[in-house]
């Protein structure tokens, strides 16, 4: 079984609140927080509301400058 590297970054992004922007494929992007996930969707809290956006349509989680994954 090959290591899981996308549970332990998100779970970092959330439980430091980093300002992540999500880039999709067709160029446009989302900034906010990571509020929840699971197997399929991440929960982004923005400015004004929160958004659901499934893993798939994902290209980048561009975290804000300085942060650094721990403990992978």
């Amino acid at each position: 079984m090959g290591v899981n590297f996308q549970e332990p970054f998100l779970n970092q992004l959330k439980k430091k609140k980093v300002q992540v922007t999500v880039r999709f494929s067709g160029g446009d992007f989302l900034t906010g927080t990571i509020k929840a996930f699971d197997q399929y969707i991440i929960i982004i809290e923005g400015k004004d509301k929160d958004f659901a956006v499934y893993k798939s349509s994902i290209n980048v989680i561009e975290p804000e400058k300085g942060f650094r994954i721990q403990d992978v």
